[in-house]
């Protein structure tokens, strides 16, 4: 097996890119969703509730973040600015985050169509994913839960196989794209090899409406999440995928290309 793809996004919620290689650290992907949109009262923002979110991308460019949308808008930031402080809400956690500032505030106002505010996971910042499945520690940034989010290519050709209409894999956002032979077979990986760096499998990816919604366009529908509760529910979810984190603590890269070997293997966790 080997790494198909790495995706980046910069801003939890926003398109990100594509590279055909980049550098890991202690949260994951490096850049990966450190930055998030917030409302007035600092909860967190995505395209659950703004959609067209999905129509807007970002990407790193010579140390800016730059950010690109409908009708050519466009508006790009230092990867390193921050004017100001604030404590930022992402479901259960609260983050000491760096504040962008409000020229950024006002580009993504606008593209909402309400106040918000862009704020940074930054060196201060401390965020750690759910001791319950993790309980040596990990820190994660804005992700939902994990730093890594895996994907095999046999899983997404399972499910197109089933539906009306074909979805591409930007619909389910993942960090990592393995070529895999069988249908969610990432689902048992309980420790396995990217890039000479090892990882360890958390728990299948409990998946949301996000993936309903077309991220070029910003429409929703039913699909692909009402054909995937036929046959990928337990209980009150529906899974597809595999959460990650990294079993060691050193930095790596990762490239497209590089295999990928299963050390352990296990019964999945939900």
């Amino acid at each position: 097996m080997r790494i198909a793809s790495i995706h980046i996004y910069p801003v939890k919620s926003l398109g990100g890119f594509s590279p055909a290689s980049w550098e890991t650290d202690e949260t994951g992907l490096r850049y990966d969703r450190r930055w998030m949109l917030v409302d007035e009262a600092f909860r967190c923002i995505t395209q659950r509730q703004y959609p067209q979110l999905a129509c807007y991308s970002a990407r790193l460019d010579a140390q800016r973040v730059c950010i690109t949308g409908p009708g050519d808008r466009s508006f790009s930031f230092g990867v390193e600015a921050v004017t100001g402080r604030a404590v930022a809400e992402i479901w259960e956690s609260r983050v000491d985050a760096g504040w962008v500032g409000p020229e950024a505030d006002a580009f993504f106002s606008d593209v909402i169509g309400r106040p918000c505010r862009l704020v940074k996971y930054d060196g201060q910042s401390h965020r750690m994913v759910n001791p319950a499945y993790v309980p040596e520690g990990a820190a994660t940034a804005f992700t939902d839960g994990y730093p890594l989010l895996v994907i095999g290519t046999a899983s997404l050709a399972d499910l197109n196989g089933r539906l009306k209409a074909e979805v591409p894999m930007d619909r389910f956002r993942p960090s990592i794209v393995v070529e895999t032979d069988h249908p969610f077979e990432e689902d048992d990986w309980q420790v396995f090899a990217m890039g000479g760096v090892r990882y360890r499998g958390v728990k299948r990816c409990g998946r949301c409406v996000v993936t309903c919604i077309d991220q070029a366009t910003g429409a929703r529908s039913t699909e692909p999440l009402q054909t995937l509760s036929t046959y990928r529910k337990v209980g009150h979810s529906v899974y597809f995928g595999q959460y990650a984190i990294s079993a060691t603590a050193a930095a790596g890269t990762l490239g497209e290309g590089d295999g990928v070997s299963v050390i352990r293997r296990g019964a999945a966790r939900a």
